[in-house]
Parts: C-alpha cells; sequence; structure tokens
C-alpha cells in the first residue's frame, strides 16, 4: 500500500508489484515482483508467498496474479499469469525458468519435479529439448537454485 499526500485511506499496488517498505506516498514506490512470483493486488512480499506454483514459471518481472483471499493476506493463488512448464522439463514451485530433465527422460507438460521424468519411450531419443525456445534451460539447471 501508499498513501498520497493528504488521502484519508492507504491505497493498495497494483497487481504485478509489491511494497514491503512503509510510508509510501505515490504508486511510484510500488516494486515490480522479481522473477519467479506472481502478485496479486496489495502484495507485500512474494518471496514465500506469491511464488509461480509448481508446473509453472516466471521469467519476466511484474507478473500479475489474483488471490484467494482478502487483498494481501492470501498466500493462495487462484490466478497466476505464470508461463506452463513446456514438455521435457520441470518447474518446482517459484521457477524462475524451466530445468531440464536429465539426459534419456522426458515429462509432459506442466511437470512440478524431477519425479514427473520418465524414461525415454523405447526407439526414442530424449536428449534434446523439445521446444528450442526453452534450450537454454539446458545450460542454467541451477538458476532456481
Amino acid at each position: 500500500h501508499f498513501c498520497p499526500q493528504g488521502s484519508p485511506v492507504p491505497t493498495a499496488c497494483p497487481a504485478g508489484t509489491h511494497t514491503r517498505n512503509t510510508r509510501m506516498q505515490a504508486d511510484d514506490s510500488c516494486l515490480l515482483c522479481p522473477r519467479g512470483t506472481a502478485c496479486p493486488v496489495a502484495s507485500c512480499d512474494p518471496h514465500g508467498c506469491a511464488e509461480c506454483p509448481a508446473g509453472k514459471y516466471g521469467n519476466t518481472t511484474g507478473i500479475t496474479a489474483v488471490a484467494d483471499g482478502p487483498s494481501g493476506a492470501a498466500c493462495d493463488l487462484s490466478e497466476d499469469g505464470c508461463t506452463e512448464c513446456p514438455p521435457s522439463f520441470f518447474c518446482p514451485k517459484g521457477s524462475k525458468v524451466p530445468t531440464s530433465c536429465p539426459p534419456g527422460t522426458t515429462s509432459p507438460a506442466g511437470m512440478g519435479a524431477d519425479s514427473g521424468c520418465v524414461s525415454c519411450p523405447v526407439g526414442y531419443r530424449c536428449q534434446l529439448p523439445v521446444d528450442h525456445d526453452t534450450e537454454q534451460s539446458l545450460v542454467v539447471r541451477e538458476a532456481n537454485e
């Protein structure tokens, strides 16, 4: 929230932004939510609360969300702008980028853990990503740690 000068009530930071500071006076004091999070209206601190859910990732800042409970109070998101994890990758909660399944394994889209990576079907090779737009994920496996 921020309080414009002379305002009798605080104003919520918009979805996609947050603030951890007190005495904010303008909406430009609201910060874009960091990568790997999705912020509903009136978010205070997105880490640990408004992280992209397992099976999705957020590689940009300012991703919006809708909370299940009162603004700024709920950690459960009913809607989020995070991107679904592509096939042959998995995305734990709070992922900034998809993580590739180990060589010789694959997974369906939306997988949230490496336990969802299964052995490559007989007669197929599973060593390159299916989606070349996420090829970078093969070399940034530790970006989420």
